[in-house]
């Protein structure tokens, strides 16, 4: 462009395009283009790495970030329970043995207040063994335990006890049906040493048969010992092998049969709901009717078993059932948090 005097100008001007600079000309397509004084798109990037939308520990030792969790003190903690238990029976066999110049281990039999002292002790040994494993754990005590918060429908809090009730009342007709048919030996006779005992002793029989053996018991095979197994081999295995450990633990052929199915059907309700909280209310009012009911039902002969026995299993398969149903969304959240990985 020419300036004054006719010489020639070199005029230059920045353009609003950040990165150009343009003669001023008449011109020059920039004037005219408001579309080129705009800076370029940014280059497309691509989209981010899909992660995990939950890392739970399992998951996290799975893909080889941690190590395994460690199984061992579960049965470390079972061992020490059933060692002190054993220990205890010895004891107390030894104690008749020197009272009596005549004694065989057939002749061993337990007064209420040794009875008494030996499940207290059990309920001492086990929830004493279960929370000292718990504090020693790296993880938060209440977790590990399972005493957090359950996710759990209002109907299973009603039909979960009733069934489990359900069961120990057909077992308990079916073990009656037996004795009189065959003439037995009653396996565990507490109710016959709790007739006819001041108050104050049926109202402590009554506390450590249901709230002991419930809070106790649950700490540690469904609190501490499930939880752990379950995090390393899966719930199904885990619920096995408690569940006869559970049965092994209380040392009598029959009550270990019963406590097997309770086991199996409390450690169910135990991992569907998150929480042990349901299963040690289970356990207690299944275990309180037990010894409340049998109290006061009147002797009966065979067919009045078979009639309980009649009433009591279809409740219980019911009950069981409509439990399974209630929890459905639990378990299969469950099963999807397990294998929540999509990386």
């Amino acid at each position: 462009m020419a300036g004054e005097g006719g010489e020639t100008s070199n005029d230059f001007r920045i353009h609003p395009h950040p990165r150009t600079i343009a003669p001023l000309m008449d011109d020059s397509p920039f004037d005219t283009n408001p579309a080129l004084w705009e800076a370029p798109k940014p280059l497309p990037q691509p989209p981010p790495m899909p992660v995990a939308e939950v890392v739970t520990p399992e998951m996290a030792w799975r893909m080889g970030f941690a190590k395994p969790p460690r199984i061992w003190t579960a049965f470390v903690a079972y061992g020490v329970f059933m060692s002190l238990q054993v220990v205890l029976i010895i004891v107390l066999v030894a104690m008749q043995m020197s009272g009596s110049s005549g004694f065989e281990i057939e002749d061993f039999d337990l007064t209420l207040n040794q009875l008494l002292f030996v499940l207290g002790f059990s309920v001492f040994v086990s929830g004493g063994t279960a929370i000292c494993a718990a504090m020693l754990s790296p993880e938060p005590f209440a977790r590990r335990l399972g005493l957090v918060k359950p996710k759990l429908n209002l109907l299973v809090w009603i039909i979960a006890p009733i069934s489990c009730y359900a069961l120990s009342l057909s077992f308990s007709a079916a073990i009656k049906a037996m004795q009189i048919q065959f003439n037995l030996a009653d396996p565990f006779p507490i109710d016959q040493l709790v007739m006819g005992q001041p108050l104050w002793k049926q109202i402590l029989a009554v506390c450590i048969v249901s709230l002991g053996a419930g809070f106790a018991e649950e700490f540690l095979f469904r609190g501490y010992m499930q939880t752990r197994l379950t995090k390393r081999i899966g719930f199904i295995g885990s619920l096995v092998i408690v569940s006869l450990l559970f049965g092994i633990a209380h040392l009598n052929l029959v009550q270990g049969t019963f406590a097997m199915l309770l086991g199996f059907y409390v450690g169910t309700l135990a991992h569907r709901s998150g929480s042990i909280w349901p299963a040690i209310w289970c356990h207690a009012f299944s275990n309180f009717c037990a010894i409340v009911v049998t109290l006061n039902l009147p002797e009966m002969k065979v067919p009045g078993y078979l009639a309980v026995i009649g009433l009591g299993v279809p409740t219980t398969v019911c009950g069981t059932l409509a439990m399974l149903w209630l929890t459905r969304d639990r378990a299969s959240l469950t099963a999807r948090d397990a294998r929540r990985v999509r990386c």
